[in-house]
């Protein structure tokens, strides 16, 4: 739902102190198809989404071969 969505990233926002850092860390469908741990975003569609709610990506990494942690500023 789009509504909650956004209702969510703009309570983060809130939260966040201007300088503060948003963190998401999750699996990458392409590489953990035998990891069982429930449903999976590329990070590609992650950053898209998170640029719409006011976030530039700051740094990428790589954790492990099937986990990546994408770290947003605010725009």
């Amino acid at each position: 739902n789009n509504e909650a969505r956004a209702g969510f990233m703009e309570s983060i926002k809130k939260a966040l102190k201007p300088d503060g850092r948003l963190v998401i860390i999750d699996n990458d469908p392409e590489r953990s198809d035998d990891v069982d741990d429930g449903p999976r975003i590329h990070e590609d569609l992650v950053i898209g989404q998170v640029w719409h709610y006011g976030y530039k990506l700051i740094a990428r990494h790589q954790i492990v071969p099937e986990r990546y942690m994408l770290i947003f500023e605010r725009r």
